[in-house]
């Protein structure tokens, strides 16, 4: 958002600007790795977002075991945002009583079901999907 010249979160960063620095990164290496969108897709419930499992959030330092994301960016390579895209998120981990799983070339479908406590109310964006990689 800073590059834009919005205000942005100031010195914070979230799930957007990761997604984007990686898809940035990415691109000037020379791979097409674009950024996808997570919603909860259900009738009426995209506002409430969907509950996350137990996650380590970047930078933190600690586990969150009561997060809620409205939305999630995340950086990805494949044909489309589906089940088969490989996943590449550094905003958080996975692990018990440390952050010892990375999403690192995960599969799409794999990660949603270690994310969201309901499956079904995290799901690709369809109706922006490679949206927000056009902005860079």
């Amino acid at each position: 958002e800073h590059l834009r010249g919005l205000f942005g979160y100031g010195q914070n960063v979230n799930c957007v600007d990761v997604a984007h620095i990686m898809a940035l990164l990415g691109k000037i290496l020379g791979c097409d790795i674009k950024v996808g969108l997570l919603v909860n897709p259900l009738p009426g419930q995209a506002a409430e977002g969907f509950k996350l499992n137990t996650i380590w959030p970047m930078g933190s330092g600690q586990k969150d075991e009561k997060q809620v994301f409205t939305f999630h960016e995340v950086a990805y390579i494949g044909d489309a945002f589906d089940g088969s895209a490989r996943v590449f998120d550094p905003c958080l981990a996975f692990g018990d009583d440390a952050p010892t799983e990375f999403v690192w070339g995960w599969r799409l479908d794999y990660y949603i079901s270690r994310i969201a406590v309901d499956p079904t109310t995290c799901q690709p964006c369809k109706e922006l999907k490679d949206w927000a990689i056009q902005v860079l």
